[in-house]
């Protein structure tokens, strides 16, 4: 069951991070709800990383999936810079969903919840095995 969370959690930093990309073009942007690229690529991404360790164990331990975390920000802040990024990626979700009433601010607290929370489970879940590792 950890083994999908940590693909999923690594599917969903590297979904958003190409969405945002996706979302800087305009053309595309007019002719796309980029919503739906984020949500495309998560299952899609989410899918072939199975597939492509579905008979080993995943290497995505909490160093690989904080530098994940720290490459995907790094990419959304040079492509975007800090104000903008307060409202992307809420835009990206609210027009994926199709509920453009929900602020922007409660999608982004639910974005940094979940953000928050991954990182947190995987590195505590790394931990766990240390310490069972030892006894």
């Amino acid at each position: 069951m950890m083994k999908l969370f940590k693909i999923v959690y690594n599917s969903f930093l590297w979904a958003m991070t190409i969405a945002i990309l996706c979302f800087k073009n305009e053309w595309l942007q007019m002719r796309v709800n980029t919503g739906y690229i984020f949500g495309g690529l998560l299952i899609l991404s989410t899918m072939v990383v199975l597939f492509v360790f579905r008979k080993q164990e995943v290497v995505f331990n909490s160093l690989f999936t904080a530098g994940n975390l720290i490459i995907c920000s790094v990419i959304g802040l040079l492509m975007y810079g800090g104000e903008r990024m307060k409202v992307v990626p809420a835009a990206l979700v609210r027009e994926g969903i199709h509920q453009t009433r929900i602020p922007f601010s409660k999608i982004n607290l639910i974005l940094c919840i979940i953000t928050a929370a991954g990182i947190l489970i995987i590195g505590l879940n790394d931990i766990l095995k240390i310490i069972q590792a030892d006894r």
